[in-house]
C-alpha cells in the first residue's frame, strides 16, 4: 500500500481488506485522488479523497467538480474527527 493510501486508510479507519466507499457517491472507490497535485503537503489527509474511477476522471478534467469534492472531503474529515473525539471522551 502506498504512503498516501495508508494515510487515508489510517485516518478513516479502514484496513487493506475493506471496501472503501467513494466520498462523493458511496459506491466502491478504486482510487485515492489528490485534490491538489503539487506542494509540500500533497499526501496530507486533507488532500486525499476516495473516488470511483469515473469520479476520478471527472475530478481530473473538471475544476468545478474538484472544488465540490474539496468541500465534501472537509466535511468528512470534520465528521471523522468529531467521531474520534467522542471515542476519547
Amino acid at each position: 500500500m502506498t504512503g498516501y493510501k495508508k494515510t487515508y486508510c489510517e485516518f478513516f479507519g479502514y484496513n487493506k481488506h475493506d471496501t472503501i466507499p467513494s466520498e462523493y457517491s458511496g459506491e466502491p472507490a478504486v482510487d485515492i485522488h489528490h485534490l491538489t497535485k503539487r506542494g509540500k503537503y500533497k499526501d496530507a489527509i486533507w488532500n486525499l479523497i476516495a473516488l470511483t474511477r469515473e469520479e476520478h476522471y471527472e475530478a481530473e478534467s473538471n475544476p468545478a467538480f474538484n472544488t465540490l469534492l474539496k468541500f465534501i472531503h472537509v466535511k468528512n474529515i470534520i465528521k471523522r474527527a468529531y467521531a474520534m473525539l467522542k471515542i476519547w471522551n
